[in-house]
């Protein structure tokens, strides 16, 4: 609604207006794109190399991602500035400074402009931009982890996808623990594997995140080499919580270390001729190491 809005501004404050040329500074985040979807928002070709009028933009890292300052030049030597925006991730930037960058252009054209039409496409910009980091994104995740548990060292490995929207994120996780045999007599063992899926609400601040966890799937335990052998499924629950930090080293990639700590509020046993061989853990500590891939 808001870029409609803004579109419809700009057809009536662009059309007489001059070339700008776009000076592009810093190298925290590539803006290969700025010049392609500025051009789609005003509907014309507003950069020129030789235009008197200039757009300064410089970008930086900051405490919750991503920051640039734009400088608005016109022919006459007038300069406003900086605009300050900051996104999560270079692309939220991209997007924001657009829009900003597409509704400032009637102002920096030497015809007199308009005040409704300079003024307004200003709050709207700002407006625009709040509305485009709010934007959520989809990312997958792929990690490996390895846990303190009442049964000793453990493995697990994990799958999941989640959604961010500014500091707030929500992940689906599938959580396999690596096989454990438990040994029974000389030649016959249980084996014992469990699978969770994990719901992961997470609040934001800057690289840390701090996540409730909670967990439900089933453990599986087969017999192998024991007399009258089964294979037996158990469903299992644990809640807990998370803390994560996150590295972000391209566009698309973050690095993401995460400190996982549950308890089971389900209790699991195996037992083989009327004697328990195995009881589920009540508390299990994780640590881990992945990447999280936005989805473009």
């Amino acid at each position: 609604m808001v870029r409609a809005v803004c579109l419809l501004l700009l057809v009536a404050g662009t059309a007489s207006a001059s070339p700008t040329r776009l000076d592009i500074t810093g190298d925290a985040c590539d803006l290969g794109e700025l010049e392609a979807q500025v051009r789609a928002i005003a509907g014309r070709e507003p950069f020129s190399v030789d235009a008197t009028a200039s757009v300064l933009v410089g970008t930086s890292t900051s405490a919750t991602g991503f920051s640039a300052r734009a400088w608005f030049e016109s022919g006459d030597g007038e300069r406003r500035g900086p605009r300050i925006v900051e996104a999560a991730t270079c692309d939220e930037l991209v997007e924001a400074l657009a829009v900003i960058i597409a509704m400032t252009l009637p102002a920096l054209a030497p015809e007199p402009a308009r005040p409704a039409v300079v003024a307004m496409p200003t709050a709207l910009g700002i407006e625009a931009r709040e509305e485009l980091v709010r934007t959520g994104h989809t990312q997958l995740i792929l990690s490996a982890a390895g846990g303190v548990s009442t049964h000793g060292w453990k493995q697990q490995l994990i799958f999941g996808a989640r959604t961010k929207r500014q500091a707030r994120s929500l992940a689906i996780e599938l959580r396999v623990d690596a096989p454990r045999e438990v040994e029974v007599t000389m030649t016959g063992h249980v084996d014992v594997l469990k699978s969770v899926v994990s719901v992961s609400p997470c609040l934001h601040a800057g690289p840390v995140g701090v996540c409730a966890l909670a967990s439900a799937g089933v453990i599986r335990g087969s017999g192998t080499g024991l007399v009258d052998a089964r294979t037996a499924f158990t469903p299992t629950a644990a809640v807990g919580a998370r803390l994560t930090w996150e590295h972000p080293f391209t566009r698309l990639l973050t690095l993401r270390l995460h400190l996982d700590a549950e308890a089971l509020v389900t209790t699991t046993r195996f037992d083989v001729g009327h004697m328990p061989v195995w009881i589920s853990n009540r508390f299990e500590v994780w640590g881990g190491a992945g990447v999280i891939a936005r989805i473009p």
